[in-house]
């Protein structure tokens, strides 16, 4: 059944946040973005109650952030046509992007999370059905945002469970989130930051093993090291010497990681992303993993980096 006002207050929200939304387009997708989210955000938000204030707050929550320079203007406006409490609601929703950058140092989750912990029951509603709404777009998302938003998503959960209380509603929107979640992390094979920071204690082993295994293929000296490039990477730097050269990729090396994958093997969960090669002759363009480490290529320096 299609989702439409209930009320004549609520029909007259949606007017006004239409309106105001008017030539947004949702990102990814490129549908008119009063369509493509703020309805439907009102229609998880209906699942659960059919309070008029609540459901004209879900439909405006986006309003005064996104459809006005000075987002007060924007709440002086909804007060006036809906009231205060529609107007503190849809305040309990609107981000703050100077308080972000000012007082968060840019980190959006970590805002979101604190405004999340001391907001009211009735905007928490709507601020789970707007993140439910969200993570479910994610699967058309692109892989950088969906990734950043998977993280940012899970460790306002992980907060907002340890700090505050909540209702049987707000219990149901967080299940359905987290499952989305599991859904989106299995499907996009994404696997959280914890849970290599939980396996951390095996990265010794994972370098006694690549040291190993490149020491059998090819005799020369060499020292690996492990960085943490980013909250999906692990990265082996392997060189032959302790000089400092200058890395390049090769994009034809890319058809050689199944080859790689088979001489090193780092472990269940890990899958090898990436091969930079360093100081290879230009002929090698063309050539394989297994002729660079048992041919007559006198150099062999690299830079592997798996997905976690």
């Amino acid at each position: 059944m299609p989702n439409r006002p209930i009320t004549r207050k609520e029909s007259e929200a949606w007017k006004f946040a239409k309106d105001a939304h008017k030539g947004q387009v949702r990102r990814f997708i490129n549908q008119p973005y009063f369509d493509a989210h703020v309805k439907k955000v009102n229609e998880i938000v209906k699942r659960y109650t059919t309070d008029e204030d609540i459901l004209c707050a879900a439909i405006l929550h986006d309003v005064p952030e996104d459809c006005y320079d000075d987002y007060e203007v924007g709440l002086a406006m909804i007060e006036n046509l809906f009231g205060s409490r529609v107007s503190k609601l849809v305040s309990e929703l609107t981000s703050l992007k100077d308080e972000i950058d000012d007082v968060y140092d840019g980190n959006k989750g970590a805002y979101l999370a604190d405004k999340m912990i001391h907001m009211s029951d009735d905007a928490l509603i709507i601020k789970l059905s707007d993140r439910l709404q969200n993570i479910s777009d994610a699967f058309t998302a692109s892989e950088r945002f969906r990734n950043k938003y998977f993280e940012e998503t899970w460790t306002i959960v992980d907060d907002i469970e340890r700090h505050r209380q909540f209702n049987r509603i707000h219990t149901i929107l967080l299940n359905e989130i987290k499952a989305k979640l599991s859904n989106i992390g299995s499907i996009f094979r994404i696997k959280r930051f914890r849970d290599f920071n939980e396996s951390y204690e095996y990265l010794p082993e994972i370098i006694r093993n690549v040291e190993q295994m490149l020491y059998q293929i090819r005799d020369f000296e060499f020292s690996t090291k492990v960085n943490l490039e980013s909250q999906k990477d692990l990265v082996i730097e392997i060189k032959k010497d302790s000089q400092e050269f200058q890395v390049f990729y090769s994009g034809d090396i890319k058809d050689t990681l199944t080859e790689i994958n088979e001489y090193l093997t780092l472990g269940e969960g890990l899958k090898l992303k990436e091969v930079i090669l360093t100081r290879i002759p230009i002929s090698s363009s063309s050539i394989s993993f297994e002729q660079l480490i048992k041919g007559n290529i006198r150099l062999l320096d690299c830079i592997l980096i798996y997905s976690i």
